[in-house]
């Protein structure tokens, strides 16, 4: 709701930064990369619904989206482009938050205290 206020938009796209580690490699655990993956979630605010069903149904089409999450956010913007409906998605929702938090136990024991982190996203706000 507050992006599409900030926006002036009733619809728009929110890229979703999405941890795609997959543990099915029994070696994932030796491997140090960037796992993220994007994902486009499409965003419609529908004028007279109350903040608690806008928020579930935000909720819905995120878990909706992530069934789709194997076809990347750079691939849906390409397709769209070449079919003549070219789209934008500036702005990127980022989430840290978790059963511990973004840094584990194991790292922390390890490494300290996190202080500072910064994750950056190309072409957007």
């Amino acid at each position: 709701l507050v992006l599409a206020r900030w926006s002036e938009s009733a619809e728009f796209l929110l890229n979703v930064p999405l941890f795609d580690r997959h543990a099915d490699d029994p070696r994932i655990g030796e491997v140090i990369a960037d796992f993220t993956t994007l994902l486009l979630l499409e965003c419609r605010m529908q004028a007279g619904v109350s903040f608690a069903e806008a928020v579930k149904s935000f909720q819905r089409n995120l878990h909706g989206a992530i069934d789709h999450a194997a076809f990347p956010a750079l691939e849906v913007l390409r397709e769209a482009r070449r079919q003549g409906q070219p789209r934008s998605a500036p702005v990127v929702f980022a989430s840290n938050l978790g059963e511990e938090g973004f840094v584990p136990a194991a790292f922390r024991d390890a490494f300290g205290d996190l202080h500072d982190m910064l994750s950056q996203t190309p072409q957007v706000w």
